[in-house]
């Protein structure tokens, strides 16, 4: 089985990606940030675990390899699609830079053919700070 690893820095993504009528193929195991297993926003308050995010690393000492958690302040307004993550529950330390890890299998899907939004399609990218794109591992 192939895995993809990516990685992303203090952001969430959140994306219908749409071309026409035509949809894009569902990819097994990718999870918009702040979701359960069915990719719907998890209940609760600041500090819930998100079970498919881990902090690769971050220039706050100590927070290396945990999960990512949920945090939400005044950023821009959750919904039932993801939660905004973070180091812990109180969004501290802040200023920091973090990296967030998740995986996926691409198993199955035609690695020759990329699906991009088409012109308005509904596709959300809403970073905190910046984002800094990791290429895939084999």
């Amino acid at each position: 089985m192939k895995q993809v690893n990516t990685a992303v820095a203090v952001a969430i993504i959140s994306s219908a990606v749409m071309a026409g009528n035509v949809q894009a193929a569902p990819i097994g195991g990718l999870f918009n940030t702040g979701t359960d297993a069915n990719n719907v926003a998890l209940v609760g308050g600041n500090g819930v675990a998100d079970p498919h995010y881990r902090i690769l690393s971050s220039t706050a000492a100590g927070f290396d390899g945990n999960q990512a958690v949920t945090f939400q302040c005044c950023y821009a307004a959750e919904d039932g699609d993801s939660r905004w993550i973070s180091l812990g529950a109180s969004g501290s330390p802040g200023s920091t830079t973090t990296v967030y890890r998740t995986t996926f299998d691409l198993t199955g899907l035609d690695p020759t053919r990329q699906v991009s939004p088409a012109a308005g399609a509904p596709t959300t990218w809403a970073p905190s700070c910046s984002t800094v794109p990791i290429p895939a591992s084999p």
